[in-house]
This record gives structure tokens, sequence and C-alpha cells, in this order.
């Protein structure tokens, strides 16, 4: 989409999502994730990496082909991936630098096999991997979403649980690599934002919606996206849930339908927040643990006074925007 014809309720919807997951990350780098607050916001934004997939879903067009898909994806993509791929390979040996790894194998072996075996990542920019999943499902959403009567992308979600399931079963990210298994309720994502472009606005979707999300706060469950492997509660459920949270977003969002700043331009820039944020996160505690030797509460809030840099620079970076 281009800047004249962006909807600001998804820009809206895209940078609490954003911010959340810095939060998150945060949170992770600073040990500090067994708070009642994590807690309670991990099930209030249980939905937030899905639903990235279904807003790219909300988009897609009918006509187009897979070889139409892949070149224009491809095009998108390519540039982002290749930069952040080379910024996560600096960022991963300052690290081994920084506590005296001198193994040459980490510094070069290491970052290629990270993209092989996980998530076509390397380490110091680990969110690439919604990019890798993302041109995957995009790619093949013009089979995915006519196959089946048309509901191929439903036969993915339930392909998809059981496979979290499995991981369940081995343990966290037991399937390799993991854009194997994330591909699945990625592409499930994708079709129900097609499918509920517009559907999703109505009140009594809305209201269904409501109340489902209501019950997960008494029955939480959540899916660790990246992995597809379950990290509280029942995948299955999650699928109902999710889907339930998005709707319920994207409805007040629209509801509000002005841009509140600062929130609506980190999500008109989301994909720069959300590639951009990892390295500053890393090289942040990098700093603040090994150079001033301080971790918990403290970096943690040093750290999120340090993703302020990242507005910055964010006006001169179009080309990531999304």
């Amino acid at each position: 989409m281009t800047n004249n014809k962006r909807l600001i309720y998804l820009d809206t919807a895209a940078g609490i999502f954003i911010i959340y997951m810095i939060f998150y990350h945060c949170s992770q780098f600073a040990d500090m994730t067994n708070n009642h607050v994590f807690k309670f916001l991990q099930v209030v934004f249980s939905c937030f990496m899905a639903w990235f997939f279904f807003k790219s879903g909300m988009f897609y067009k009918r006509d187009i082909t897979v070889k139409e898909e892949f070149i224009h994806t491809l095009r998108k993509l390519w540039r982002p991936y290749i930069l952040f791929w080379c910024i996560g390979i600096v960022v991963e040996a300052i690290k081994y630098s920084s506590i005296g790894d001198t193994n040459w194998m980490h510094y070069v072996l290491t970052p290629f096999k990270s993209s092989l075996l996980y998530g076509g990542v390397n380490n110091g920019a680990s969110p690439m991997w919604f990019l890798v999943t993302l041109f995957a499902v995009r790619t093949l959403s013009p089979v995915m979403l006519k196959i089946c009567n048309g509901y191929g992308w439903a036969v993915c979600g339930v392909v998809g649980a059981i496979l979290c399931y499995i991981n369940g079963m081995y343990g966290w990210g037991f399937i390799h690599p993991y854009y194997i298994s994330n591909f699945f309720p990625a592409m499930f994502f994708y079709g129900l934002g097609f499918l509920m472009k517009e559907k999703q606005f109505d009140k009594e979707i809305f209201f269904i919606a409501l109340v489902i999300y209501a019950i997960s706060f008494a029955w939480p469950s959540m899916v660790d996206f990246q992995a597809n492997s379950l990290t509280r509660g029942n995948a299955f459920l999650w699928y109902v849930y999710a889907p339930a949270a998005i709707v319920v977003f994207n409805y007040i969002c629209k509801k509000v339908n002005y841009a509140v700043r600062p929130v609506t331009n980190i999500g008109r820039n989301s994909m720069w927040w959300f590639l951009a944020h990892w390295p500053v996160l890393c090289l942040s505690d990098i700093f603040y643990v090994n150079v001033c030797k301080i971790s918990g509460g403290t970096a943690c809030n040093r750290i999120y006074n340090s993703h302020v840099d990242i507005g910055i620079v964010t006006p001169s970076c179009k080309p990531l925007s999304t």
C-alpha cells in the first residue's frame, strides 16, 4: 500500500502490537517474565503475531498467480531480509567477542547453520523469521486459498494445531526448520484475514468474538508462533481465541479510526520496528550486562529507553515500511 491509501485503524493496531512485542522481548532479555503484569499482558495480546498474517491476508488479490505473487513478494522482502541478515551477523560477532569467544566457527558457520536449521535467520536478527514465513505464505496463497473448495487455509489450521501438539510432546521447537511448522498457522491466519476482511466488522461477529476473547482470560492459551509451540493452555483453544482477539482489536481500532500518536506512526513503519528492535535490544543487552555489569530490572529500563533511538531514523527508512 502507498502512504495515501493506508488504513489508519490497521496502522494503529499494528503500532499497539509492535509496542507490546518490544516490551515482550525486553522482558525476556531482562529475565522479568514471571511477574503478574507480564503474564496478564500475554493473555491480552495472545494474538499479536497472528495479527500480522491476518492483516496481510486482508490484501490478498483473488486473481493473482503463484508466479506473480512470488515475484511481487520477493521484490518487496529481499532487501530488508539481506540487510538485517548481515546486521545480525555483525551483532552475533559483537556478542561472541564481548564474552571472549575466539572460535571462528561461531563467527562464520553458526549464522548459516541457524538460517538453514531454524527459521531462516541468525540469532542477531531473530525476528526475520517472519519474512521467511510470510514469503512462503504469500507465494503459495493462490494455491492454498483455492484447494479444498476454498478452505485450504482451514486445513492448514488443523495441521498447524497438530504440529503444535507434536512440538509440545517432544519439546519446544522440535520440528525443524521452524518455517515448516509455522507455515501452517501463518497460512490459516492469512486465509482467515482474506475471508474476514469485511465480515469482521459486523456487530454480531464482534459480539461473538468479544465473548470468546473474554473467556480466554479464564482459560488462557498461547502459542509461540515462531516455533509453533504451545507455551500455555491448549493449542486448539488458541486457534479459537486468537481470531476472536484479532476481530476485537480491529473492530475497536476502526471505531476510533484516527491517528493515535505515536502508536499509529509506529504501526505505519511496522516492518522497520519489527526488524530493527532486535539488533538494538541485543546490543543494549551486551552493553549493560557485559560492559556495565548490570541486569534484571535496571537493564530492562535502560533497554526500553534505548528503543527510542529507533524512532529517530524511522522516517528515512521508507523502503522497509509496510
